[in-house]
């Protein structure tokens, strides 16, 4: 058709509110294709080229409830970014900073009487690290349209049990570090069955999340095998616990800063002002 800027606009106010999906590139054409073919026929049935362009959309709907319908999911959540995703991504860089913060506190004295002095340090910090991660959790559920399903309501109750066990008992870090991580698979789960997060950065972040603690637990567990140290009163090699605590700490520290800056990156979609914006145009 000779004039197509209202149904190019509409192609551009949904391409916006979808750009969480990697095949928005597939469905506006294919929208696109549609509008202008039913567009074509009115037009060849009397109705002038902007008249039939704005009948069309009117019959095709607001741009941002399509988007909605589009990018929703059987759990009822919208896979899309929002502020709350954005939020959450600077949660998990703060957690990303506090676990690495977390490795060389756990390290410091170690082997010593003075390592106990600086466990409550440590505790603390830990509890940070968890909450923050917590928080990240949600958010990365909510971009993969997580809501009020049982597998978002399972995983987040998983992650504040183990922040809570990290936070009260966190010698007992195997236990706190072994909840995140099932967690976490189900999040990485669940965006992958969103198709989310299939750059190389994010892949490697989702990966790293999930088989962080698992090297961690698994590094403990050699070492304490081989006796690597001096043996505590428990029987225990206690530096081959921390070395394996801050193994996994690191690891997830670097997860959970690829995930942040990825969630960080994308651009919030504000579905009000989208739907004002659709609606000044169908009414000039």
């Amino acid at each position: 058709m000779a004039n197509a800027d209202l149904i190019t606009g509409y192609l551009t106010e949904l391409r916006a509110s979808l750009a969480g999906r990697p095949d928005v590139d597939d469905l506006v054409s294919e929208v696109g294709d549609h509008l202008n073919c039913a567009a074509t026929s009115l037009h060849t049935r009397g109705l002038d080229p902007e008249s039939a362009q704005r009948e069309v959309l009117n019959r095709f709907g607001d741009a941002t409830l399509v988007a909605r319908f589009l990018s929703s999911t059987p759990s009822g959540g919208l896979v899309m970014p929002t502020r709350l995703t954005r939020t959450a991504g600077s949660f998990a860089l703060a957690a990303s900073i506090a676990w690495l913060v977390a490795a060389p506190a756990a390290l410091i004295g170690a082997g010593s009487d003075e390592w106990e002095a600086h466990y409550l340090t440590l505790a603390l910090v830990v509890f940070v690290a968890s909450a923050c991660t917590t928080v990240a959790v949600f958010g990365l559920l909510r971009r993969a349209g997580g809501a009020r399903d049982a597998t978002t309501v399972v995983a987040m109750l998983l992650a504040i049990l183990g922040t809570l066990v990290l936070g009260l008992v966190t010698w007992a870090w195997i236990i706190g570090v072994g909840l995140l991580t099932i967690a976490v698979l189900v999040t990485v789960l669940r965006l992958r069955s969103a198709r989310l997060g299939t750059t190389i950065r994010t892949m490697i972040g989702s990966v790293l999340l999930v088989i962080a603690w698992p090297l961690g637990i698994a590094t403990a567990l050699l070492l304490d095998t081989l006796r690597v140290g001096p043996i505590d009163s428990y029987g225990d090699a206690h530096i081959a616990q921390l070395i394996g605590f801050a193994t996994g700490s690191v690891l997830f520290s670097a997860a959970l800063f690829l995930l942040g800056r990825w969630l960080r990156s994308e651009t919030a979609i504000d579905a009000s002002k989208s739907m004002a914006t659709s609606a000044s145009r169908a009414t000039t």
